[in-house]
């Protein structure tokens, strides 16, 4: 295919921009499973989600989507999530700061709760699985996870009666599933990678039938990370202190940010923007004195703004906003309405 220039506002740069700042993340990645609630979060479903890549790339031949509805959301390629971000119109720093907002992380846990939430009745476990084979026929119902594990627990003749498969369904044993639950565990904290054993078959069937085994393994396993925990969470207090001070001098740079982002401190740090959006998304006290020097940032902008008003203009909210380039927001014309007021009112009359 020829080379063709295109402009910085078209989509395809978009995409060129967002993984080339992704390629150059060196530090710790993104959790899939929150990418995954922030655009189910955003599109309302998986059916919504291929809507959108489908319209929004359809025409673009060069651009190939391979996830589809007929595969788990998990199971998507980083290039069909960067196209994904582009589609909702977002460039990097955006999504980063909105992937790890504690609206996606709402999202995740009660979404997570939702799916497994375990069925409280034999019939509830049925009707959940014959819903989920008519809604969705042709995939696996073992994807339906909480439900199959209970009647693969409780009724394997029913379920092997209503849902014939081709190899016949059998019931691991109590004893290897804890030695499956104990090996992912050992195997990820010595990679030093995050597991997702929550949702493996073989936890969904401790909940159900070991779980005063499953909860004290748990504090076992709590108790015996102690030490690594507090390197941790001392590299955690370092780094939102680090954090806090490029946020204080953010505010004394010549040429001010008109906000503080994850970019912003990226830049000032030397921290790949994952990294202070992962301090920013598990420390409030982070999140606050963003929030506030954003405030103060946001409000020296229309101060600014309101004594260098052009003279032979009239005056009004909405034409200050245009001015200093602020959106024209119900929430913004009260901020700027209120610091305004306050200026008016404290200066000599």
């Amino acid at each position: 295919m020829p080379l063709r220039k295109i402009s910085t506002n078209h989509k395809l740069y978009a995409l060129a921009e967002i993984s080339y700042h992704a390629l150059g993340e060196k530090g710790r990645s993104l959790d899939l499973r929150q990418i995954v609630a922030f655009l189910l979060n955003k599109t309302k479903s998986a059916q919504g989600l291929h809507q959108l890549l489908q319209r929004v790339w359809g025409r673009h031949p060069e651009v190939e989507i391979f996830w589809s509805t007929d595969h788990a959301l998990m199971s998507m390629r980083a290039s069909d999530i960067v196209a994904a971000l582009v589609a909702l119109g977002l460039r990097y720093d955006e999504a980063i700061e909105k992937i790890t907002s504690s609206e996606t992380d709402i999202y995740l846990t009660q979404n997570e709760k939702r799916r497994n939430k375990i069925p409280t009745s034999l019939d509830e476990a049925k009707t959940s699985m014959r819903d989920f084979s008519e809604r969705f026929p042709g995939k696996r119902l073992t994807m339906n996870k909480v439900a199959y594990e209970y009647l693969l627990i409780h009724d394997l003749d029913w379920l092997n009666r209503v849902f014939p498969s081709e190899r016949p369904r059998r019931l691991p044993s109590i004893h290897s599933d804890r030695q499956a639950i104990h090996s992912t565990i050992q195997r990820c904290a010595e990679s030093g990678k995050p597991h997702f054993i929550t949702t493996y078959p073989e936890h969904i069937r401790a909940q159900i039938r070991d779980s005063a085994w499953l909860d004290a393994y748990r504090a076992k396993t709590k108790k015996k990370s102690g030490p690594k925990n507090e390197t941790y969470e001392k590299k955690t207090r370092s780094r939102v202190s680090e954090l806090i001070d490029a946020i204080g001098q953010s505010e004394t740079l010549s040429t001010r940010p008109r906000k503080i982002t994850t970019r912003t401190l990226s830049s000032l740090t030397g921290l790949t923007q994952v990294m202070v959006a992962s301090a920013m998304h598990k420390s409030p006290l982070l999140r606050e004195h963003r929030d506030k020097a954003n405030a103060r940032l946001k409000e020296a902008l229309v101060i600014e703004g309101y004594k260098k008003f052009p003279p032979l203009r009239k005056f009004s909210i909405r034409n200050l906003m245009g001015e200093i380039g602020m959106m024209r927001s119900p929430r913004n014309i009260k901020f700027v309405h209120d610091v305004i007021d306050r200026l008016e009112r404290s200066s000599p009359s």
